[in-house]
């Protein structure tokens, strides 16, 4: 299943990573969930609102696949292309 969502989603977020305009708006690494939030966990509110807090609690072991060298498997890696210089503009 990740796979497909990998295919999906690797281009699309490759052009979004390359049209960025600094280095915090890039997405260079994502992972999808397993299954839906829980309100029940306090991930979130009765209104739909996320409690980063929890959600990052709850997954601290995919959080630290995203961060970790070498990622983990279930972690999709964009390798945005590098700058144009000015004069191949």
């Amino acid at each position: 299943m990740l796979a497909r969502h990998t295919c999906f989603c690797r281009p699309k977020v490759k052009r979004l990573a390359d049209q960025a305009g600094g280095s915090a708006q890039r997405v260079l690494r994502l992972a999808f969930l397993t299954e839906k939030l829980s309100i029940d966990a306090g991930e979130l509110t009765d209104k739909g609102v996320l409690n980063q807090r929890h959600i990052l609690r709850r997954h601290s072991a995919l959080v630290e696949q995203l961060y970790a060298d070498p990622p983990g498997d279930r972690v999709i890696r964009v390798i945005p292309c590098p700058p144009m210089s000015s004069q191949a503009r």
